[in-house]
């Protein structure tokens, strides 16, 4: 699992510091639980604090968000075969926290 978590841990630096890096002036936090077949989780989380975007594993005392996912789950994302809004909507992304900070995030994103 350790080179899992090391290569999810690097694609979500990459992908986000893609996507968020040119948002300035917005404060984020986010906390992702992936949930194995040992019943163990991994964790990470991402802060955007203006436009930098900084990635570790572990976790936050009170992220804005919470993404829950199971490793397989992970793992398709991960290789390109499923999307986050297609995880999403079909149930297997779990969203937990301020739907506020979410949608103004993903306006500023599509802008």
């Amino acid at each position: 699992m350790e080179v899992f978590k090391q290569n999810w841990v690097a694609e979500l630096q990459k992908n986000i510091s893609n996507t968020l890096s040119d948002i300035s002036g917005m404060e984020l936090t986010t906390q992702y639980v992936i949930n194995n077949e040992s019943g163990d989780n991994e964790c990470f989380f991402f802060e955007l604090a203006g436009n930098q975007v900084s990635i570790s594993n572990g976790t936050l005392d009170s992220p804005d968000m919470i993404f829950t996912l199971d490793s397989g789950v992970a793992s398709l994302i991960n290789s390109g075969e499923l999307t986050t809004e297609e995880a999403f909507l079909r149930g297997l992304l779990q969203f937990d926290g301020d739907v506020a900070k979410l949608i103004d995030m993903f306006s500023k994103i599509n802008q």
